[in-house]
């Protein structure tokens, strides 16, 4: 590890007066300059919105490679390093806001781009809202395509895991991205101060409706996510019906010319439960009906007391319980 970008990095918050905030803000700061290209290299060619840009560690070598770029930053007393590299670099907007209340569609608008990519080096407390902040937002989520984290080692088990038990983070990005772990072991000593745990990197790429709906499980997640305080055997009962709409869909789409992936696809949506047993209910696009999704609740074998709660109000063991049964139901 090379000492010269730690002095460095020290020198400068001395210079600011800057003592790190690990506790509210989680302010780790990358020094290793292995782990910063690695991250920086997975960000596709596209315009990027840095949430927690800090010393800039990720900012420079981002603007370097010409993509427009939006840093995100909520702690002010980085303003005079984050605005000198804002003059440096003309196609870079330095923005000092708590991300969490931004909406991106509108900053996507700002930018004059229809998509944008998300990275930076997220804490934990950062990590859970923000996805629950996309999830609940359809047409923010809509505009981000994907995002490259730097994250606690955990956060970023939690997130590619999928299968149960799984937690609420890991629940709300599948719901929401495909996952792939970029790099699994980050040592402490590539931050300063050190974290206590070990980080990774991940990738994230955006699941439309269509895609989620290959994976029925993560589909019921985002409905129920999406309606915080539906009573969960309501939402479960409407999530169920959403998704047969969007398989129906999919199985008479005329653009899936292929017989194969025709057939594969009619295959898939008879498996779901057994809810769609005639060719005819196939072609004729009929939809799930409220008693039918009602006995696919039923189904599932829930306890009272989880059907009666608003989808806000599930604990981590409840979250637990309903995705294995989920699970148990809906994979084969």
């Amino acid at each position: 590890m090379p000492s010269s970008l730690i002095s460095s990095t020290r020198n400068i918050c001395e210079d600011l007066g800057i003592r790190p905030n690990t506790e509210h803000w989680g302010q780790h700061f990358l020094v290793d300059k292995e782990i910063r290209d690695q991250l920086v290299e997975r960000v596709p060619s596209m315009p990027v919105v840095e949430i927690g840009p800090g010393l800039g560690v990720l900012t420079e070598p981002l603007v370097q490679r010409g993509l427009p770029i939006t840093a995100v930053e909520i702690d002010r007393r980085f303003e005079p390093v984050l605005q000198a590299l804002q003059e440096k670099y003309p196609h870079l907007q330095v923005v000092f806001a708590n991300v969490l209340k931004m909406d991106f569609s509108r900053l996507a608008k700002v930018m004059g781009e229809k998509r944008i990519w998300l990275m930076g080096a997220l804490p934990y407390q950062l990590l859970e809202p923000l996805m629950l902040k996309l999830v609940r937002r359809r047409g923010e989520s809509e505009v981000v395509a994907g995002a490259t984290f730097l994250i606690s080692q955990r956060s970023a088990r939690a997130i590619t895991k999928n299968q149960p038990p799984r937690v609420k983070l890991g629940l709300l990005a599948a719901s929401l991205f495909d996952s792939y772990l970029v790099r699994e072991k980050i040592g402490r000593e590539s931050f300063w101060p050190q974290p206590q745990t070990q980080s990774a990197i991940v990738h994230l790429t955006q699941r439309s409706d269509r895609e989620l709906a290959g994976r029925p499980v993560d589909f019921v997640w985002r409905f129920l996510f999406a309606h915080p305080r539906a009573k969960v055997e309501n939402a479960l009962r409407e999530a169920f019906i959403a998704l047969h709409r969007v398989r129906t869909s999919i199985t008479v789409d005329k653009r899936m010319s292929h017989r194969r992936d025709r057939r594969r696809a009619k295959a898939e949506l008879r498996k779901f439960n057994g809810l769609v047993e005639r060719r005819e209910d196939i072609e004729s696009k009929t939809f799930l009906t409220k008693n039918r999704s009602r006995a696919l609740v039923d189904q599932l074998k829930l306890p009272e007391r989880i059907r009666q709660l608003s989808v806000e109000q599930l604990d981590s063991m409840a979250l637990e319980d309903l995705d294995r049964a989920l699970f148990a139901n809906m994979v084969d």
